[in-house]
């Protein structure tokens, strides 16, 4: 009877969002209140221990939330000074086969998204690409989800190595070169199976140079950094995205004026007056600027000072995140837009705030009461 007591505030998230369709942002509060009531009335905890330990959980959340919030003001400067129009608009000069627009974009530029700013931040960027070329939103967001798979182990800048290694008392260092281990395997099937689940079987016809030749490239840095260049090891991803997005760029490049099955050919997006005012280059330039600042601040302070600052790794990374969104609203000349940009990721950022503040908050006190 108490293990389904202990049960109680994980099923009831599991049925409301997974059984009942409820949003995260419903069922957080709902799952923490019934960790409190039983933590006190079964279990017997204290209940002033048991709020301060909830506070702590809703500023952990705030914490992750920090990057995200950040990574979405990013975004919102970039779609307002047309920077993306600009990026989609380069993009498509690379090729003209989906197929192989997608490979790009859910595997390699992904990889360097999720090492720049974590969070999603693949689905949220990369996707709204794929969508713009003309792609079902759903599959085009399941497409980078599926390419994130191996670079969120690292995740942004390297959280995910750091902090989970940490809590386990293991040496971030160690697991992250386990961790390029096991990517390299992972990239190799990746882009198949992206292919597989975007357009079916009868598309690998005719690309599979292109598959094993990104699964090589892909594999093979990944694997280089993390066990060799191991001062910058937890940024795996984020360099090796970014290589790894040019390389693969260039070999597309290369190969453009052979026949795409007009099935899988799209049409260029039309230009824009604010796509033409911006080359790739200068469109992408916060995210070039972003990395060197992420590899600069990470090699300039002791980890310990970075993990500790502002109570948690997040947050350091955050606010490197959103020094880059203001050197791109100045770049862009969008820099009076800067508040408003910021208030609108906000805004969206706040169902996550409560989902993930509760649900670490619903942790906590499940981990107090000894429900665990």
């Amino acid at each position: 009877m108490v293990f389904l007591i202990a049960l109680l505030p994980i099923a009831a998230i599991v049925v409301g969002m997974a059984g009942l369709n409820y949003p995260s942002k419903v069922m957080a509060p709902v799952g923490w209140i019934i960790a409190i009531l039983s933590s006190v009335f079964v279990f017997d905890a204290p209940t002033g221990a048991l709020f301060a330990t909830s506070w702590a959980g809703v500023l952990d959340g705030a914490r992750i939330v920090w990057l995200i919030f950040a990574a979405f003001t990013l975004l919102t400067v970039m779609l307002r000074s047309g920077a993306m129009d600009s990026v989609k608009l380069g993009l498509s000069g690379v090729t003209l086969d989906k197929r192989l627009m997608v490979l790009l974009l859910a595997v390699p530029f992904g990889t360097f998204l999720e090492g720049a700013a974590g969070a999603g931040a693949p689905a949220a960027l990369a996707a709204p690409f794929l969508v713009g070329l003309g792609m079902n939103p759903v599959v085009a967001a399941a497409a980078c989800l599926i390419g994130n798979s191996a670079p969120v182990s690292w995740g942004g800048a390297g959280v995910t190595t750091v902090v989970g290694a940490g809590s386990a008392g293991l040496d971030f260092v160690a697991v992250s070169a386990m961790t390029g281990r096991m990517a390299a395997l992972e990239y190799l099937v990746l882009p198949a199976l992206i292919i597989l689940f975007v357009f079916g079987r009868k598309a690998l016809r005719g690309i599979w140079r292109d598959l094993l030749f990104l699964g090589f490239l892909m594999g093979g840095i990944n694997f280089t950094i993390s066990n060799l260049l191991l001062s910058v090891t937890e940024l795996t991803s984020l360099l090796g995205g970014l290589a790894g997005t040019l390389v693969f760029s260039l070999w597309l490049k290369a190969k453009q004026g052979g026949d795409v099955p007009e099935e899988f050919r799209f049409a260029a997006p039309a230009k824009s007056v604010r796509a033409e005012n911006r080359s790739l280059f200068q469109s992408l330039l916060p995210y070039f600027i972003l990395s060197a600042l992420l590899v600069t601040v990470r090699l300039s302070f002791p980890l310990k000072a970075l993990v500790s600052f502002g109570g948690g790794y997040t947050v350091w990374v955050g606010c490197v995140v959103l020094t880059s969104a203001a050197v791109a609203s100045i770049l862009f000349g969008t820099w009076k837009d800067l508040p408003s940009s910021a208030v609108d990721a906000f805004k969206r950022v706040i169902p996550a705030l409560l989902a993930m503040g509760l649900l670490l908050a619903m942790v906590n006190c499940m981990r107090l009461s000894g429900q665990i």
